[in-house]
């Protein structure tokens, strides 16, 4: 993945009365990283914030000839990886939270907002053509250009909030490992002959690779030459042996 950029958003009193808050995040070729820790104590003051980490590159989609349609409808698969856990003691309320949203050309075209709460109803998931696949796994439905390269863009955040109410609260989400494209599998859905391809995201063939896509080594000559003459020496004996 291209290296990306990060932000933190921090909204608090203080660390005074046990309000104590830790932030981190992560962008760069193994993927986007957020973290987001929050505790509260002694005090009905309401405490929040996040922390988010974003990258875009260039990609392009190959058709298998020319002349077919400018633009193909498909699905974006991503890998997520992290954890939320909160905990609220007497009248204190915790939520934490995960965000991922998908751009192509800076317009938004996919948003996944999850809330997990303690001794609190956190809202409903907010959500935009983005969706869950399984437990680690969230994909978006794009329309994207053919035969030219495109911007795709990827954010992660993580986010909290409590109250201490006159009892204590923490809330912790963390994805710092983290949010990347499908690491198995193909990249995008899309119809035979169709490839994907991005030097920034490190995509070939329709897939991600993390270490950097490097093509297959082709032989020298001489090693055609050497396996010929074995393949030449293994039918001679046992023409051979059939006949002995």
């Amino acid at each position: 993945m291209p290296a990306g950029t990060s932000d933190i958003n921090e909204q608090r009193g203080g660390c005074a009365n046990g309000q104590c808050l830790a932030t981190a995040v992560r962008a760069g070729s193994g993927g986007l990283g957020a973290f987001f820790e929050l505790t509260q104590a002694g005090t009905t003051q309401w405490e929040n914030g996040g922390a988010s980490a974003w990258a875009d590159g260039e990609i392009q989609i190959i058709p298998p000839t020319p002349g077919g349609p400018s633009f193909i409808e498909t699905v974006l698969h991503l890998h997520i990886s992290g954890v939320i856990d909160g905990s609220a003691i007497g009248a204190a309320i915790a939520s934490g939270g995960l965000g991922i949203s998908a751009s192509l050309n800076e317009a938004g075209v996919g948003y996944l907002k999850e809330y997990w709460g303690a001794n609190t109803t956190p809202p409903p998931n907010e959500g935009s053509h983005m969706q869950r696949s399984g437990p680690d796994q969230a994909f978006v439905t794009l329309t994207l250009p053919v035969g030219v390269p495109f911007y795709l863009g990827l954010k992660l955040e993580a986010f909290g909030a409590v109250i201490g109410g006159g009892g204590s609260s923490s809330v912790r989400a963390d994805f710092m490992s983290t949010l990347t494209l499908a690491p198995a599998g193909p990249l995008f859905d899309l119809p035979a002959g169709y490839s994907a391809t991005s030097a920034d995201w490190n995509v070939d063939g329709n897939r991600w690779c993390p270490s950097g896509c490097v093509a297959p080594a082709i032989p020298e000559p001489s090693t055609w030459v050497l396996a010929l003459l074995g393949l030449g020496a293994l039918v001679g004996m046992r023409r051979r042996r059939r006949a002995g």
